[in-house]
């Protein structure tokens, strides 16, 4: 659109460390997404990239669609404000979500995801190729966010500090082999921020300046629910929330 004036493909560095394990050291990768010039996020664009290091003396076979059931728990924060705490089986769900996508879409998630092509990067169970003992491979992988993967672009300025929080989960989640030892090393957040015109930055500032609020439709939330069930007929009454968050 024409008040669109520049789009720009950016990279976010952790500022959790470089080097993550479910086993030793670092679990816990965190993002921030910070932007001073008035851009805006295209949420829908965001993706966790990362070098996964095979530590172990024999190799591993991916068995999951997406490496981001990695990870046991996702998390978004904005301006100090919590959006979306998924877990402690964000890795679960993600699975569950992407067995239930058409068998195409599948498989364009595990060749994007794992890497490699459709035609050559599967075994015969369907799978994504080992990673050979001492071996690395760089993978990619979206997160179901209900915030991000709306359609509305957001205001970097406006949420002060938009966080992103990633917790590894066991450290065989996710691989055939019962004994997994592994490392990621060089994760990075790769996003699109758009360039508005000046008459829309002002249109926009005026309108929250103003005490107005802003509303975001999150057709793809999640919640996670304990029950504990002591008699053979229970009933877990869900009433309908909504969630404020100022900008």
């Amino acid at each position: 659109v024409n008040y669109i004036t520049s789009r720009n493909e950016v990279t976010y560095s952790s500022s959790s460390g470089g080097s993550f394990s479910p086993t030793s050291g670092i679990r816990v990768m965190r993002f921030s997404l910070n932007d001073n010039s008035g851009a805006f996020l295209d949420g829908q664009s965001v993706r966790l990239a990362f070098t996964i290091r095979n530590e172990g003396t024999t190799a591993i076979t991916p068995i999951s669609i997406s490496p981001a059931s990695l990870f046991r728990r996702y998390r978004c924060t904005g301006g100090g404000v919590e959006i979306s705490d998924v877990g402690p089986d964000y890795g679960r769900y993600h699975q569950m979500r992407c067995m239930l996508a058409p068998a195409a879409e599948r498989l364009n998630m595990l060749a994007e995801g794992w890497g490699g092509s459709i035609s050559a990067s599967l075994t015969s169970q369907n799978h994504a190729l080992p990673i050979p003992a001492g071996g690395e491979r760089r993978v990619l992988c979206q997160f179901y966010c209900q915030f991000l993967n709306q359609s509305k672009k957001v205001l970097l300025s406006a949420l002060s500090n938009l966080t992103l929080e990633f917790e590894l989960g066991e450290s065989a989640d996710c691989f055939a082999e019962e004994t997994v030892n592994y490392t990621i090393i060089r994760p990075n957040i790769l996003a699109t921020i758009l360039q508005a015109d000046s008459a829309i930055m002002n249109s926009f500032s005026s309108h929250l300046l103003s005490g107005k609020s802003l509303s975001y439709n999150c057709p793809r939330t999640a919640f996670v629910m304990k029950s504990v069930v002591t008699s053979s007929t229970f009933s877990l009454p869900i009433a309908r929330i909504s969630a404020g968050l100022s900008c």
